[in-house]
């Protein structure tokens, strides 16, 4: 049937003019491409201002486009764990009666919808007066950018399988009385999980909407109307359209009333189009086309093309001009589009093929002969042959062994369930892909592990040993959103080579070889970009963090996490996710400069964990570790031993070394406490655990023994701490390249010094100096730089007097570690006795120059040790400034830091007996009368202490008894 120009003739004159009109194929396009978490853009300017860094509740991420109505933007729901979408209305618009309707509109749709093919809303509000709707983020690409993808034309198959799932999200919302009305290839998207979806309801109107009524013809404005129920209100004024012209149905282009058979009309253009390549209709102009439409004129298909006959004749009955002549609905459409014509389902077809890339031995194939069970352990032992014996870790500690064959066996358990599954038919042939996918990658890790421990590898950080957990998940979690990981990719050969990269670093960085695990991570990182799987990535990136974080290029670990968390979070990795909440929370710790944004990441790793629905999950209790010693870093110290007590009940039961960390960390809790005694007992135990389970000379026994040291010191029981130095210093030692050697010897130095042997202490304190002036030491060594240079210095000076001891505090005034701010405290007394000894020297602008950078480390020192170090500082800073000449200044920083002192007026205190001193000096020549004061209080502080300073005594007294009193 063809529609003849009739009665609709000046209304499509008018159309014809307003496409004249326009350089674009869009009256309104709602959304357009709906770009990848990639190209997510932070902090851009919109509307003369900076994106907002939350909208309601949501945490935003970045820009992910715009579009006529607003802005869209990727952000993160931190409730609930999860990504979002968030389309935030410009706050032109959102006063626009019409365009407000319509974004409300959108929203209202969605609610009504519960459709794995359309999008899910998740909440709508108003952000500074702006409308806004939340709902999922779905990473991936537009239907339109698949069909242009780079692997070439796709098959008439695959892009059946794509719109039939498309159709039905465009069938469910018919069932609940919703026209789309812009329905094209970019308003669906594919993610990364291989689920399509249905987008951009902006467009969307109801049924209903165009039901003739009395009303129909009356003159009321909307303007007139206070509320309307947004679905109830018309989308279109009189004479007005919505959509898309090349896939517009005639009559919705000609505005006349629309039905769910409008979205069928551009379901079929576009199927027509992915099909054959060209539009259904043609024409010199699109004008041309629209009006090919109408006359129902569809142009053959090319000479070459593949589509079958009954599929071209479904696509053409849906491009039928009149309504009436289509399918009756969107579902009599799917059902012929479904019908199989041609033997097993494509699904299970395509699943097969990727089973078949697993080069896992015989585990999803016929297995004929024994029963069961001995068919499953047949496999296992199969599977394992080429990678592990009973002696490959047979160098291990005792302790550390259990745990790695504990992992062996779990991966063994995972490995028999999913066999038994497939030989019961109990688990589908999704469900045994992901399960075979998801054990493979551990066998990877299995297999460099091995090949590590076969290479003499003797020591594992115990404590990041995979959760057997994990194992156990590739089998039993088939209910979990987790399936992006394990989903169905084009090359599975190029990810199998990429994983065991990934397993490869993650073997070298338990095995502490951190240079090797980052290289192996970063290539593991360039490939699986080239690659284009985003979980791969983010998995590469989380290994490549850990790696910067334990070696030389701390720094950007940070960076990388941030990278690694955005990808987990967006592409639905909630394991992987947790694992990155984790690590950004020890990041806060050691390398932030912020460590209390430690307590946000706890937070966020909860909900994670929460996601997961792990019982009793060990990141949790580890999360307590750090979590106490972001208390320490803010004297919290009741918060600190509570945390510390979180870690050890959680682990109640559990591999004792575990508990190590937070002894140790109880010990530091007491020594800032100044309770010795309780500290000596936290680290006794800490050593006597790893000794049992690791033996008495292994390495991890090292820095037990130093904390020890301190807490031995402080109780003055000087022959137990020079015992524990010197078995530091011999298993170190023993280690080529150990990066305890220098802590051991810096430790042993301050021994030494405490027994008084300053030439022994000095050649320690030296061989320490020069270990850590070497390239690629790791943040744990480089936070001792500026101690042992201030051992050096303080042990010079005792040894050689003041000049001798300024050459260690130039080096540090000229290395990174001398300008960190997290070592605050530290540089902070540094920088405050180089002063003093630069002014002693008579290097009164050397002296200058200390003092300036210890003053920049002020306010990231420890409150309690500043009002000190400021008296210590003003007294020599102002020495060297009235040399100068400079005694006003001088003056001035004197009266300052005697303000801040506060000194008790009942207790004498040499402090401010010095300021009062120093003061008296500066004016007693210039003005007596001011300075007679200071004398007073100076000398009588001076008298009540226990041994005063006798020269000081004899000065004041001889000026006071030239000056008269009265």
């Amino acid at each position: 049937m063809k529609i003849g120009r009739g009665s609709g003739a000046e209304m499509r004159d008018k159309r014809r003019k307003e496409h004249d009109g326009t350089s674009g194929s869009t009256v309104y396009d709602s959304g357009g491409d709906w770009p990848s978490v990639e190209r997510t853009v932070p902090g851009e300017s919109y509307g003369g201002g900076v994106d907002p860094p939350r909208i309601g509740r949501f945490h935003i991420h970045g820009r992910l486009g715009e579009g006529g109505m607003g802005v869209v933007y990727s952000g993160f729901d931190g409730e609930l764990g999860r990504s979002v979408a968030i389309k935030l209305m410009r706050a032109a618009l959102d006063t626009d009666i019409e365009a407000r309707p319509r974004l409300l509109r959108e929203a209202q749709a969605l609610a009504r919808l519960s459709h794995p093919n359309v999008v899910q809303i998740f909440e709508v509000g108003h952000h500074e007066g702006r409308l806004f709707v939340a709902m999922e983020f779905v990473d991936g690409k537009t239907l339109q950018a698949w069909l242009r993808g780079p692997d070439g034309p796709r098959t008439w198959r695959q892009i059946l399988d794509v719109f039939i799932a498309a159709g039905r999200g465009l069938a469910a919302a018919h069932e609940v009385g919703l026209v789309h009305r812009d329905f094209k290839p970019s308003n669906v998207m594919i993610g990364f999980d291989g689920r399509v979806r249905v987008l951009d309801f902006g467009l969307v109107g109801s049924l209903a909407d165009d039901e003739p009524s009395p009303s129909s013809s009356s003159s009321q404005s909307l303007h007139e109307v206070p509320n309307p129920p947004v679905l109830q209100t018309p989308l279109t004024m009189t004479g007005d359209i919505l959509g898309t012209p090349a896939y517009m149905a005639p009559e919705q282009y000609n505005g006349r009333r629309c039905d769910a058979r409008a979205d069928q009309f551009s379901f079929c253009v576009a199927l027509y189009e992915a099909l054959y390549g060209v539009r259904p209709f043609a024409g010199n102009t699109a004008w041309d086309a629209l009006e090919a439409s109408e006359r129902g004129e569809i142009r053959p298909p090319p000479a070459d093309s593949r589509v079958p006959e009954w599929l071209h004749a479904a696509v053409v009955r849906g491009l039928s001009p009149d309504p009436a002549a289509r399918w009756p609905s969107m579902a009599a459409l799917l059902a012929e589009l479904d019908r199989d014509r041609d033997g097993p389902a494509r699904m299970r077809t395509t699943i097969a093929v990727a089973l078949a890339t697993l080069v896992l031995g015989v585990w999803l194939s016929a297995v004929r002969g024994p029963g069961p069970a001995e068919r499953c352990d047949a496999e296992v032992a199969a599977d394992l042959e080429d990678v592990w014996d009973e002696q490959t870790p047979a160098g291990l500690a005792p302790a550390v062994h259990t745990q790695v064959l504990a992992l062996l066996e779990k991966w063994k358990e995972a490995r028999r369930d999913l066999c038994r599954g497939r030989l019961s038919g109990l688990l589908s042939d999704e469900m045994l892909y992901r399960g075979s996918r998801c054990l493979a990658t551990h066998r990877q890790f299995l297999l460099r592990l091995a090949t590590e421990l076969a290479h003499g590898a003797t020591d594992l950080e115990w404590r990041e040993l995979p959760s057997p957990a994990k194992f156990a998940g590739c089998v039993h979690s088939f209910d979990r959103a987790e399936t992006a990981m394990n989903a169905i990719v084009m090359d599975p050969e190029a990810l199998r080579r990429i994983e065991d990269e990934v397993a490869e670093a993650e073997v070298a960085w338990l095995a502490g070889r951190y240079r090797d695990s980052e290289a192996l991570a970063s290539a593991a990182l360039r490939d699986a970009n080239e690659l284009g799987h985003p979980p791969t990535v983010a998995l590469a990136l989380y290994h490549l963090s850990r790696a910067q974080d334990s070696g030389p290029r701390a720094a950007l670990a940070g960076a990388t996490l941030a990278e690694a968390d955005l990808l987990a979070v967006a592409h639905d990795l909630p394991d992987l996710a947790a694992d990155v909440a984790l690590r950004r929370l020890r990041f806060a710790v050691y390398q932030s400069e912020h460590p209390h944004d430690g307590w946000v990441w706890y937070e966020v790793l909860r909900g994670r964990l929460a996601r997961i629905g792990a019982q009793d999950d060990p990141r949790e209790v580890e999360a307590h570790d750090y979590l106490g010693l972001v208390a320490l870093t803010e004297r919290d110290f009741a918060l600190a031993e509570e945390e510390f007590l979180k870690a050890l009940e959680g682990r109640a039961g559990a591999w004792p070394l575990l508990r190590t960390p937070a002894l140790m960390g109880l010990g530091r809790m007491f020594l800032l406490r100044d309770q010795p005694a309780a500290a000596h007992e936290q680290f006794a135990e800490a050593r006597e655990i790893i000794e049992a389970e690791l033996g008495p000379a292994h390495p991890r026994l090292v820095p037990a023994l130093l904390n020890h040291i301190d807490a031995l010191l402080k109780l003055q029981r000087v022959d137990e701490a020079e015992a524990a130095a010197s078995r530091a210093l011999a298993i170190a030692g023993a280690q080529p390249g150990s990066p305890h050697l220098s802590l051991a010897q810096l430790f042993a130095a301050r021994v030494a010094e405490a027994r008084g042997d300053r030439s022994g202490a000095l050649a320690l304190a030296e061989s320490a100096r020069n270990a850590l002036r070497v390239e690629g030491r790791t943040a744990n060594q480089r936070v001792y730089r500026p101690e042992v240079l201030d051992l050096v210095a303080r042990v010079s000076y005792e040894t050689g007097g003041a000049r001798a001891a300024i050459a260690p505090y130039l080096e540090l005034l000229g290395a990174p570690e001398g300008h960190e701010p997290s070592y605050g405290s530290t540089l902070a007394r540094a920088y405050t006795s180089a002063t003093r000894l630069a002014e002693e020297a008579g290097a009164d602008e050397l002296a200058l120059r200390f003092a300036a950078a210890a003053r920049s480390f002020f306010p990231h020192a420890e409150r309690a040790e500043v009002p000190a170090l400021l008296v210590e500082l003003a007294l020599a800073e102002s020495a060297a400034l009235m040399r100068r000449g400079r005694t006003e200044a001088a003056t001035t920083m004197i009266r300052s830091a005697l303000d801040s002192w506060q000194a008790s007026a009942t207790s004498p205190d040499v402090r401010a007996a010095d300021l009062h001193y120093a003061l008296f000096s500066a004016l007693r020549a210039a003005a007596p009368a001011e300075a007679l004061p200071h004398a007073l209080r100076a000398r009588e502080a001076y008298a009540g202490l226990p041994a005063p300073p006798r020269a000081k005594l004899t000065a004041l007294d001889e000026w006071l008894r030239r000056h008269d009193r009265g």
